[in-house]
Parts: C-alpha cells; sequence; structure tokens
C-alpha cells in the first residue's frame, strides 16, 4: 500500500497530522478511521483522509489525488482573472 492509500490503522507516519488516533474523525461523513482509506494530496486539506465509499471509488487511483473540495479549490484559483 502507498503512503497516501491505506487501511488508516497500518498507516505510520511522522508526520503529526496523520498519526493514528483512534478517536479522530475523518472524511465528510465525520467517522473514525475504518475500512480503506485515501489521503488528499493537498497538504493544506482541512479533512486528510477519506474513506473509499464515501468519495465513490473502490481502489485507489494512479497518481496525485485530490479530494473534491481541494479539486474545486483548485479550479478556482487556475481561473484567468
Amino acid at each position: 500500500m502507498s503512503a497516501r492509500h491505506a487501511k488508516r490503522g497500518s498507516y505510520e507516519s511522522s508526520d503529526d497530522e496523520d498519526e493514528e488516533d483512534s478517536t479522530r474523525k475523518w472524511c465528510f461523513c465525520d467517522d473514525v478511521s475504518h475500512g480503506e482509506m485515501i489521503r488528499c494530496d493537498n497538504s493544506n486539506c482541512t479533512l486528510r483522509w477519506f474513506h473509499f465509499p464515501c468519495i465513490g471509488i473502490t481502489e485507489a487511483p494512479k497518481g496525485k489525488w485530490y479530494c473534491p473540495r481541494c479539486q474545486v479549490t483548485k479550479k478556482l484559483k487556475l481561473k484567468p482573472k
């Protein structure tokens, strides 16, 4: 499993934001870690980790992945002024 795709309990990181915490809430559903999850590649993402079913995927996409919120934010920043 990659560092951004994991079962949260098996993911190890030195990053304080990503340390395992069984009570921390993640994802749009505001639920604890369970099952397969993916981390948004935007380091400023407020939710960080998402459950596969909540975002409608069954396997991790290849390459960088941004959550729906960050995708919208990225598009808004790219619009010409």
